[in-house]
């Protein structure tokens, strides 16, 4: 009895739901195939590993008429989606046993199954709600040029202030604690290290007032530590204690900074396992604890 065929979208990686029209596309998929399946032909010696290479490349000719043809284009797609589908019901029958209530799926969760199936995502929330799940739906996404301090301002301040903390002056001992403008206003107004936290809940209007004294102050400093002392409480007075809004963007670029290592890690993990959605879950959620908004944190993860 003959083996059944792989499918062909399945066979060239073509995208089946709803199936590649392009006949460039697909030319070029077909031909990519028939290479490569020669090219491991040629040099497999194991007997029924090339008898099954051979039966595959005997399968050219069917492919090209079947992919070519509109009608038998769309039955082979059809084909391959309702198989993918019945997999993910499969699925869902065995996560949905024992459950009670309505399960949810999140747009992260639809994001790996179609990496993993290649279903479209508007078939997977179908077969989702078929099988009794709520689409978590969420707006378009978090922008994070309204959530954070632009990059030249944020990343200009950091490294003032570090340039700040290595300078030796007998003037600003308080100068190697000063991490963040808040520490700034505060030592500058002389405040000492317990009061720091203090600052941070101050009045906006009274730290820009602090920056505006602080800028005032030092614009007439001509030393290095002076003109560095003036920029920062420039930037302080009309980039980041200017308005609410602004102070709320300084505010999470700070708590985005303590994530650093955590981003890094992220960055350098493979795609593969950053499309798995366990993966992909587990990470917004541990953003969330620095960022409850469930759209800011998954913002955040696909940066």
């Amino acid at each position: 009895m003959a083996l059944e065929r792989r499918n062909y979208f399945e066979i060239l990686g073509l995208e089946f739901d709803p199936p590649e029209r392009s006949p460039r596309k697909i030319e070029q998929a077909i031909g990519d195939w028939k290479k490569r399946t020669q090219e491991l032909l040629a040099n497999e010696s194991d007997s029924v590993r090339r008898a099954a290479l051979s039966a595959e490349l005997d399968l050219h000719p069917q492919m090209a008429a079947a992919l070519s043809d509109s009608k038998s284009r769309a039955a082979e797609a059809r084909a391959l989606r309702d198989q993918r589908v019945a997999q993910l019901e499969s699925l869902l029958d065995i996560l949905l046993t024992g459950r009670t209530g309505t399960p949810e799926v999140s747009n992260a969760q639809i994001r790996g199954v179609r990496a993993k199936l290649g279903l479209s995502a508007g078939t997977i929330e179908e077969t989702y709600r078929k099988k009794g799940f709520a689409v978590r739906r969420r707006g378009s996404g978090a922008d994070l040029k309204e959530a954070f301090l632009s990059p030249v301002v944020a990343e200009s301040v950091s490294g003032k202030l570090a340039r700040l903390r290595a300078m030796a002056n007998p003037g600003f001992s308080w100068a190697p604690k000063v991490f963040d403008l808040f520490d700034l206003a505060c030592y500058f107004s002389g405040g000492s290290e317990r009061d720091a936290a203090a600052f941070r809940r101050r009045r906006t209007a009274e730290l820009r007032g602090v920056m505006e004294s602080g800028s005032a102050q030092f614009a007439s400093d001509m030393s290095e530590q002076g003109h560095l002392m003036a920029d920062l409480f420039t930037a302080g007075a009309t980039q980041v204690f200017d308005s609410e809004e602004s102070r709320r963007r300084y505010e999470q670029t700070l708590e985005r900074e303590k994530l650093r290592d955590f981003f890094a890690r992220l960055k350098s993990a493979p795609d593969e396992m950053k499309r798995d959605s366990y993966f992909a879950e587990n990470c917004v959620k541990t953003i969330q604890k620095s960022f409850p908004d469930f759209d800011l944190a998954l913002a955040l993860y696909n940066h």
